[in-house]
């Protein structure tokens, strides 16, 4: 059941829609330090081993559950789309 809960919000970060130009701050230091680290996210979930990786911690333990969890959330809603999920997924109790 968690495997497809992580696979659900990879999916949901993979098919955003990545572009940093979207990424606009007043203070261009804290603008450039977000746009490096959505694009190592980026970079991240579109590797396969990492991917694997992390799914192996996620199942691991409840602390990499609610890191990935939060972490995908944050690089989904960083361009603007939803992030609602299914009801029953709230990541404290997966």
């Amino acid at each position: 059941m968690s495997d497809r809960k992580f696979f659900t919000l990879l999916q949901k970060a993979i098919d955003v829609n990545y572009d940093l130009n979207k990424i606009i701050k007043k203070d261009k230091d804290k603008q450039q330090k977000k746009r490096d680290m959505l694009k190592g996210m980026y970079i991240c979930i579109h590797n396969p081993d990492i991917i694997k990786m992390g799914l192996i911690i996620y199942n691991k333990n409840h602390l990499g559950k609610i890191l990935f969890h939060q972490l995908l959330k944050y690089y989904i809603k960083a361009f603007g789309q939803n992030t609602e999920l299914d009801e029953d997924d709230d990541f404290l109790n997966m």
